[in-house]
């Protein structure tokens, strides 16, 4: 009996392997695969009654019922019809009085299967002792009525020799089988999810425009993604084991292996600056990197992880607003920006220095507080309307400071358009002209008058005399 019941549990652990690897090859859900699941469970059934146990004198038992319930609650019924047709159809071929019992206890025992297949899908039960236990004992006791097809004469005697196996031992044997293929499910379960979370995180590596990679703790590279591959003009395949000496230039090497010990000894991440030279150019590409230490669960070093953005073009931009900013800042001429609905957003150091009033006061404000009252309405009219029409104006403005003091201005000012050309800003630019008013003012009036006496000259009096004659003709006078 005991070898007949390490044949049995050899048979099982078989059974677990053949499905193990048909979960691999044609995956566990898809139709094909159940399909030939359910064959596995049919075929080692047969096996299974073609090396029954000899529990005791009279008393033999296989382990098709148990298999075939398997087939049913963990296949479902694509599974459990090649199940039922390969054990239950060796049976009845096996002919005897008990045929069609032996068959009708397949039959049974794979529906009792189906039933917790369903219950298990609506999570009603699960793959616990208790629910695995209560499953072997339920088909079981429903695959007895299998028995009322034997003849009248042996019923009784089968009924009581079976149910030894029926009630005491299969139960225990659907636990232990039902325990294998959950493991089995479970780790399959685990993999595929762990392929799925891999390629997702590796689609997301090779795709992200950032230079990915990892080193050892000696320098070697371990792995890299697709766009650092680019960078170096070699695949993933050729970049592993190799050092930065063997892909960059030395004084390069000897920089970045600089940081990668730095990030090393902090035992966090540093982010610093990187010049680096792709394949085939010469000129350098500036990075900035970010390093961190990467640990195992035992806090050992496993390595050193590194990300570059490429902020080259940040760079030069950077430059160029600062170049633009110092233009900005110390040009002589009043600078002032608002937004489309004309409220302040910046104003340069000389605005400050004609009109009086500081950064704080003037951002948020509308460029009305510099109105000096001495323009009526049409002045600002056909101004907005220049402005409209043609995108400028320019002209001579009377503005006041903050002391109330009214002086001339040159004023210009532009609309700004964005990409969709939509307004967005306006730029105006002004300068005080209160000197060069001065001087013509002075130079007319040295025009007109005589320089010693400041008396009216012959000049002033000829302008006046042909005013006063053309004021007289168009009256007839």
């Amino acid at each position: 009996m005991w070898i007949e019941l390490v044949e049995l549990t050899a048979l099982l652990l078989a059974l677990t392997l053949l499905i193990s690897f048909t979960f691999r090859t044609l995956g566990k859900d898809s139709p094909i695969g159940r399909f030939v699941q359910g064959i596995l469970f049919g075929s080692i059934a047969v096996v299974g009654m073609s090396v029954p146990v000899h529990f005791a004198p009279g008393v033999i038992f296989d382990p098709r019922s148990v298999i075939v319930t398997m087939s049913g609650f963990f296949g479902g019924p694509f599974a459990a019809l090649p199940s039922i047709l390969i054990a239950g159809g060796y049976r009845y071929s096996l002919g005897g009085a008990g045929a069609l019992a032996g068959t009708l206890v397949v039959v049974f025992s794979t529906l009792i299967g189906l039933a917790g297949h369903y219950l298990r899908n609506r999570k009603i039960v699960n793959t616990s002792t208790l629910h695995l236990f209560l499953l072997g004992l339920i088909s079981h006791f429903i695959a007895m009525f299998g028995m009322l097809a034997l003849p009248e004469e042996i019923i009784w005697k089968v009924v009581l020799s079976l149910s030894v196996p029926f009630f005491i031992i299969y139960p225990p044997v659907t636990v232990f089988l039902g325990y294998l293929l959950a493991d089995i499910e479970r780790k399959y379960d685990l993999e595929e999810q762990l392929k799925k979370s891999t390629a997702q995180l590796r689609s997301l590596f090779n795709t992200t425009p950032n230079l990915i990679w990892m080193k050892d703790p000696n320098g070697k590279y371990l792995l890299c993604n697709r766009r650092f591959e680019q960078f170096v003009g070699l695949i993933e395949k050729e970049i592993k084991g190799k050092t930065d000496c063997d892909l960059f230039k030395n004084a390069q090497a000897d920089v970045f292996r600089s940081h990668d010990l730095m990030a090393i000894s902090s035992g966090k991440e540093v982010v610093i600056e990187e010049y680096a030279n792709s394949i085939g150019s010469e000129e350098p590409t500036l990075f900035e990197v970010t390093k961190a230490p990467v640990y195992d669960s035992d806090k050992q070093l496993i390595g050193v992880l590194g990300v570059a953005h490429d902020i080259t073009q940040r760079s030069a931009n950077e430059a160029k607003l600062k170049q633009s900013a110092t233009v900005f800042e110390s040009t002589q001429e009043g600078v002032l920006i608002t937004d489309e609905n004309n409220r302040i957003l910046d104003v340069n150091q000389s605005v400050l220095e004609i009109t009086g009033y500081s950064r704080e006061e003037l951002i948020g404000e509308n460029p009305s507080i510099f109105s000096s009252g001495k323009h009526d309405e049409g002045f600002y009219t056909d101004m907005w309307k220049s402005l409209s029409e043609t995108g400028q104006w320019s002209g001579e403005v009377l503005n006041q400071r903050k002391d109330k003091s009214i002086y001339p201005q040159w004023l210009t000012i532009s609309s700004v358009q964005d990409k969709a050309g939509v307004l967005a800003n306006y730029v105006a630019v002004f300068s005080d002209i209160t000197e060069k008013v001065q001087s013509q003012s002075k130079l007319e009036f040295l025009a007109h008058h005589d320089s010693l006496t400041a008396l009216p000259n012959r000049l002033l009096f000829s302008y006046r005399l042909d005013q006063a004659l053309s004021h007289a003709k168009r009256n007839n006078s």
